[in-house]
């Protein structure tokens, strides 16, 4: 399902079906759910911001309702129960709510820290000069998991329903920051320290 079908050209290769619409469409949605025994919903702050995300969310998980889809995984944020004061942890949450009130069976996914996040510029080009810079104390341990190992979660949920059904699980493996930057240093090669971002920034 995509808003621009050139951008999933290598996936149409493989022999995958794709559907084009919108999150905020809720006919396309329609269109794309029916016959579907399962949906993986992915939803992000990052281009409409939370508000945006909470409307794609709902959207989605309303027409999916009514068209009786049989099964939904969604990927949520780690305590996106107990974090609403932060904004894009509360979209998240909204959005599970809707669905635990549906009646769709539902799996829940609750990613940490993105691994995949190192090689974004922002992290990398610290780490290119020997620091990691990271919003928490030394002291702290930050949750880590990979983004491919989120789909293959995701896929295992998808094929095994009733197994998944009600469950909400926690995605990533928790370790010290200190310990984040000698794992570097040795992929690297070189001296990394630790550092934490500036309050004011």
């Amino acid at each position: 399902f995509t808003r621009d079908p050139r951008k999933v050209e290598d996936l149409k290769e493989l022999g995958c079906e794709v559907a084009v619409g919108d999150l905020t469409d809720s006919e396309s949605i329609r269109g794309a759910l029916q016959g579907v025994s399962g949906a993986f919903l992915v939803t992000t702050h990052q281009e409409a911001g939370t508000a945006g995300e909470i409307e794609q969310g709902l959207t989605f998980v309303r027409v999916a309702d009514e068209v009786g889809l049989p099964h939904i995984v969604y990927t949520s944020v780690t305590v996106a129960d107990i974090s609403p004061h932060l904004p894009f942890f509360d979209s998240k949450w909204k959005i599970e709510q809707e669905i635990h009130a549906s009646s769709m069976e539902w799996t829940i996914l609750r990613p940490t820290f993105f691994m995949d996040n190192f090689d974004r510029a922002n992290y990398r080009a610290p780490i290119e000069h020997g620091v990691l810079v990271l919003p928490v104390t030394k002291n702290a341990k930050l949750g880590l998991v990979a983004v491919r190992d989120i789909g293959k979660t995701a896929a295992v949920a998808l094929i095994s329903p009733k197994k998944f059904s009600g469950e909400t699980l926690a995605l990533g493996t928790e370790m010290p920051v200190t310990e984040m930057a000698s794992a570097i240093a040795k992929v690297t090669g070189k001296p990394i320290t630790f550092e934490q971002v500036p309050d004011q920034i």
